[in-house]
């Protein structure tokens, strides 16, 4: 085609033709028109931004602030309300002054992968932090509504044009994530209309992990008529990255640890030496669920979970104590779980760490409540990486005795004397057995260092990494990489990728059984078709 044609169909296409076309695998780039010119703005980019998020902190609902019960105001409404008064004070005085470590610890806890230099100043990183608030108050219909009237998009197209770096671009594909999950059409429109699908599909392809798969979930978020599945905040869709008619047979769920990250806690494991550079192992995957699990299960669907977590109260913790539980931690990714259709086909959970328990407690819950209740029995597979089914010793965390003074409420819960744990876990046994659910579990055997001053320790014993019920493996890693394959070659990965592919085949068979999928090509299955057709 003729770059007049490309033009004319990006001028011609409706709004949903264009946002399939930006989904799709291999799109030309020239169908999506450039953004428009901005009018010239006598204010500065950190103006516009204060103002934007001024703005939404004022909005009816008073988001920022628990006015029925200030002392039940949550860690991240009384952090948010602080960088809507440093905006304030920034618009009066254009001294960009506050509790840095604050501002900091509230740009660490988000949910990107994104590098704060803490050895600028404030005002180096003004930007960055109003957008990140304003990234956390679109989280309901009406604060969309509001940032759209405001010229939100304008807004972020400034800054993107003014600072052109990969954490502006993440925490911006972020936004258009969170204002794609709202199924309003003039919202998706107005998103087409500025230009940012020829943006998005750009930062799509990008090489950096983390902003591509935020590029991504806006698209997929956008894109309706290929689902009707919204992918909310702190979940990424791993596989499929484009539309795609493969028939998806299972759900894969990662979850990550206490520290850890929807991405990084799932990367290949770190080379002690770097590989030559004609190496076949020099090509090193920043998430193999991504690259090596979605090329060798295709037709299964992979998502990964983000929530932040602190070892001290001191990294910031406040009020918002219910929140921080397994149980509020549960029912958070629980309902954002069955926004994103999960339940809807069979379900293999991977866990490490203290992600391996919020499995554990959304199944619980998901029992007695009706609407996550296929949550539970979709569940077809479980795969834990170190998980303390029986808590952690104190004296593996003694060392820190900041930690011990103030622990924060994920370390309290995972104490090896944790009543709650016992019952978790109860609970847990009971129903693997009762469903007959396959489980593997995966144990470290080597000592980890968790400080440059101190000496290495076991965080997770093998006596609580073995849940009791299933095939339980120890493997010579420490915690950090017992969910970290050294390559697609490992034990580790191969007993991994081993055990999903059996679990779909089950799956897939017992539906076959009871009639619940047509006579199609993929369902004519044999038990030699296990490591191919099937997976």
């Amino acid at each position: 085609m003729a770059a007049y044609q490309y033009r004319f169909v990006a001028q011609a296409a409706d709004y949903r033709t264009l946002i399939g076309l930006a989904h799709s695998q291999g799109s030309d780039p020239r169908f999506f028109l450039p953004q428009p010119a901005l009018v010239p703005s006598k204010k500065t980019v950190a103006e516009e931004l204060a103002n934007l998020l001024i703005v939404l902190c004022n909005i009816e609902d008073e988001t920022c602030i628990n006015t029925s019960n200030p002392q039940q105001t949550t860690l991240e409404q009384n952090t948010c309300r602080k960088a809507c008064m440093l905006a304030e004070h920034y618009l009066e005085t254009k001294d960009p002054t506050a509790d840095e470590k604050d501002m900091f610890w509230y740009l660490d806890s988000s949910t990107l992968d994104v590098t704060i230099d803490r050895n600028l100043p404030i005002a180096e990183n003004l930007e960055l932090i109003f957008l990140h608030t304003i990234k956390r108050l679109i989280n309901k219909q009406e604060q969309a509504a509001v940032f759209m009237r405001n010229h939100g998009l304008a807004t972020l197209q400034r800054v993107n044009e003014m600072k052109p770096d990969q954490e502006v671009a993440a925490v911006t594909a972020a936004i258009l994530g969170n204002l794609a999950a709202f199924s309003e059409s003039e919202v998706h429109q107005s998103v087409v209309h500025a230009g940012w699908l020829g943006v998005l599909k750009k930062w799509s392809e990008d090489e950096n992990v983390t902003l591509a798969l935020l590029a991504q979930r806006a698209l997929a978020n956008l894109d309706r008529d290929w689902s009707a599945d919204v992918f909310g905040d702190g979940v990424f869709l791993l596989y499929p990255l484009y539309r795609s008619k493969k028939t998806v047979h299972a759900d894969i769920v990662f979850i990550h640890g206490l520290l850890g990250g929807a991405i990084k806690t799932w990367r290949q494991q770190d080379l002690p030496v770097p590989a030559p550079a004609d190496s076949p192992s020099q090509v090193h995957t920043a998430c193999w669920p991504k690259d090596w699990l979605a090329e060798d299960c295709p037709h299964a669907r992979i998502l990964s979970l983000h929530y932040d977590t602190s070892l001290s109260t001191w990294s910031g913790q406040g009020s918002d104590r219910d929140k921080r539980t397994l149980e509020g931690r549960s029912k958070d990714m629980l309902e954002k779980l069955r926004q994103a259709g999960v339940g809807s086909r069979p379900i293999i959970w991977v866990g490490h760490s203290m992600g391996g328990l919020l499995i554990k407690q959304m199944l619980e819950l998901a029992e007695g409540d009706t609407r996550y209740s296929t949550i539970q029995t979709s569940t077809c597979g479980l795969l834990f990486y170190g998980v303390p089914h029986h808590g952690l010793s104190w004296a593996a965390l003694s060392s820190q005795a900041h930690y011990l003074l103030y622990p924060s409420v994920e370390v309290q819960e995972l104490s090896r004397d944790s009543k709650k744990l016992q019952r978790l876990h109860s609970h847990f046994q009971n129903f693997v057995r009762r469903k007959n659910i396959p489980c593997l579990s995966f144990g470290e055997t080597l000592k980890t260092k968790i400080s440059k001053t101190l000496p290495k320790i076991l965080l997770v014993s093998t006596q609580s990494s073995d849940p009791g019920v299933g095939e339980f493996q120890t493997m010579p890693l420490n915690h950090i990489n017992i969910c970290k394959p050294s390559s697609r070659e490992s034990v580790l990965y191969e007993q991994t990728l081993a055990f999903i592919q059996r679990c779909m085949f089950l799956s897939l068979m017992d539906r076959i059984r009871q009639g619940v999928m047509g006579d199609t090509e993929e369902t004519h299955a044999t038990k030699d078709d296990e490591n191919t057709k099937i997976s």
